[in-house]
């Protein structure tokens, strides 16, 4: 690692060549990563980092850097990293308060966020530790892993094998009232929007039977969704029809659970085997 230069240029100081990563000098993953313990800042599109010295912003290159995952459950963590002598070195995570507030706040140093109190520790993402301590996951159900740049699209989904299920009231629910149908993702700070999306299949057991899909925020009753269908039941009618619900916003800073909704008037058939799920696309 070496200093190139001190630059006091607005093109030059925002240069971020790196990605957060579960799995070594891998910056973007196409499989489920589950269970890691080490997070990873490693080369993504080169390997050179700007970094604020008190005065002027510097250039260095870098090889991967390690972080170790606290031994904490269900914890979110920003990252910082920081000219130590010359050499690029990512600071000890801090923990937030809670799933969305910061214990320490971000400011701008030049337009580029860094610590507040600190221009020195230049902020490039968030993690975050699940149920089981010391433990951080990054898969289609869990994006626990945010960067702040270098983001790229991933995908997101959630489906449920069982056979069919049935509901009987307008009351919006978790489908199935199954916990696990949910999306858990963490963004690090608010810019980009997210795309969402609940399909599922279901059939009318009475005339004026009525199958509706929705998305809830950090909610197992409230539908967010921005669109959605709610088809009723003729009379004699035995088909099964397709729902759909969508959410296309910008989602809140920190952890946010993106919940599979389900309401079922007059006794409705729900069929999980049948393509039915929730699915999206985060950028981080």
């Amino acid at each position: 690692m070496a200093t190139i230069n001190a630059i006091n240029s607005p093109i030059l100081n925002c240069i971020s060549s790196g990605r957060l990563t579960l799995t070594s000098n891998t910056p973007v993953t196409t499989s489920d990563v589950t269970g890691a313990t080490t997070v990873y800042y490693t080369p993504y599109i080169g390997c050179v980092e700007s970094v604020y010295n008190g005065t002027v912003w510097e250039l260095l290159t870098f090889t991967q850097l390690s972080i170790s995952v606290p031994s904490t459950t269900n914890t979110n963590y920003d990252v910082f990293v920081y000219n130590n002598g010359g050499v690029l070195t990512a600071a000890s995570p801090v923990a937030w308060t809670n799933d969305t507030t910061r214990a320490t706040a971000l400011a701008y140093q030049d337009g580029v966020l860094v610590k507040s109190g600190d221009a020195t520790r230049k902020f490039i993402g968030s993690f975050r530790t699940g149920s089981v301590s010391g433990q951080v996951a990054d898969s289609k159900s869990f994006r626990h892993v945010s960067n702040y740049y270098n983001r790229i699209s991933r995908p997101l989904l959630v489906t449920d094998s069982t056979s069919s299920w049935t509901y009987t009231s307008s009351s919006f629910r978790q489908a199935r009232a199954n916990s696990a149908n949910q999306l858990d993702v963490l963004i690090c700070y608010a810019e980009d929007e997210i795309y969402i999306s609940v399909q599922g299949l279901w059939q009318g057991s009475s005339t004026g039977a009525s199958g509706n899909l929705g998305i809830g925020i950090n909610s197992t009753s409230t539908n967010s969704s921005s669109l959605n269908s709610n088809m009723q039941t003729a009379v004699g009618n035995v088909a099964r029809y397709m729902s759909l619900a969508i959410y296309n916003d910008i989602p809140p800073t920190g952890r946010t659970t993106f919940v599979w909704l389900e309401s079922g008037a007059n006794s409705v058939t729900f069929y999980g085997n049948q393509n039915s799920g929730i699915h999206g696309i985060v950028r981080n």
